[in-house]
């Protein structure tokens, strides 16, 4: 099998030879290689041995790396994806700052550091590598980037098998919108745009027609008012209906009857929201909308407030409603007196 060759053209030993010769596994070299505390020294002995019977002078890549000096370990495989070997250094710690090594340099080193160079793209600070060559990582995938502190920002990605699989769910997602599309993988953007511009369309139809059906039934609404000393008081519930629909609702009434008191009363759930309106000759002769949306609140364990001729409120007592709206009568009439 070829061997890689170093700068010099020296013959590169690999890590599976090393481990092959001494009868220990791969893990062991690179244990031994990269000087971990935890190896016996039996262990050593022999990786040692191994390494200077392949070629004390031909190897300079696995010796120099027991040196604690530059080398390089070499692939046992070949790969296609132009891998960048793992370069290992021992440098003084200013000359791995002017290599531009990444590391956290507020923390504490010593004197001499340990340099990893992935063929220049990656020059870090590292105690050990996971990796010997960059074409081991596979395919890279970024799951998430978001924020842990002020000024500091989290990366979380997937490699190798694993980003194979979130490529083949992604596939099997994309297929199935596809087929709901009826559109091809490739056409899914434009189709889903298409189908959210019809979408929204709709929705402003739906959204017109029922305004256009609000208005009528304010108008009915209007038109079963009470007369309360010459100003016309009505009251009104409606089902699952929306604070913006009851204010267009009130706007509708406040304007086609200055005379007009209205409450409006709208229960979602267990929550009601109500809505008191006055056209300008009811605030003229002092009822107030606000006043008046307090005190109907106040009946239903709530509160509200706002402005003379418009104000909102809520409730929760679903079961008072009826006799909150039975108050606004004798609320406008004592307030005429």
């Amino acid at each position: 099998m070829p061997k890689q060759n170093g700068a010099n053209g020296e013959r590169m030993v690999t890590m599976r030879e090393v481990a092959k010769a001494a009868g220990v596994s791969i893990k062991t070299v690179s244990n031994v290689v990269n000087d971990y505390e935890f190896v016996s020294q039996a262990t050593r002995d022999k990786v040692n041995k191994a390494i200077d019977e392949l070629g004390y002078t031909l190897n300079m890549s696995a010796r120099n790396l027991r040196r604690g000096q530059t080398g390089i370990i070499g692939l046992a495989i070949p790969d296609l994806q132009m891998p960048y070997f793992a370069q290992l250094s021992s440098l003084v710690i200013e000359e791995a700052k002017k290599l531009g090594a990444m590391a956290l340099f507020s923390e504490k080193y010593g004197d001499v550091v340990r340099v990893v160079n992935m063929g220049g793209y990656s020059v870090e600070l590292c105690g050990g590598t996971h990796l010997d060559n960059t074409a081991k990582v596979g395919v890279f995938h970024i799951d998430s980037e978001f924020s842990v502190a002020s000024g500091v920002r989290r990366i979380e990605a997937i490699t190798g098998r694993a980003t194979l699989e979130c490529m083949r769910g992604n596939c099997c997602t994309i297929n199935a919108v596809a087929e709901a599309l009826k559109a091809k993988p490739a056409d899914i953007v434009s189709k889903a745009m298409q189908e959210i511009q019809e979408i929204r369309e709709l929705r402003h139809m739906v959204d017109a027609f029922r305004a256009k059906d609000a208005m009528g039934e304010a108008g009915r609404f209007l038109m079963g008012a009470k007369d309360v000393d010459g100003l016309k008081v009505l009251t009104a519930t409606l089902n699952d209906a929306g604070a913006d629909q009851l204010r267009k609702m009130g706007d509708f009434l406040r304007d086609k009857a200055p005379d007009v008191v209205a409450v409006l009363a709208s229960a979602n759930g267990e929550k009601i929201t109500f809505l008191a309106v006055c056209g300008p000759e009811a605030v003229k002769r002092g009822i107030k909308a606000g006043d008046l949306v307090k005190s109907v609140c106040a009946i239903c364990g709530g509160k509200g407030g706002g402005k003379p001729d418009s104000a909102m409120g809520g409730g929760s007592d679903l079961l008072k409603l009826d006799d909150a709206l039975a108050t606004v009568d004798d609320f406008v009439a004592e307030k005429l007196k």
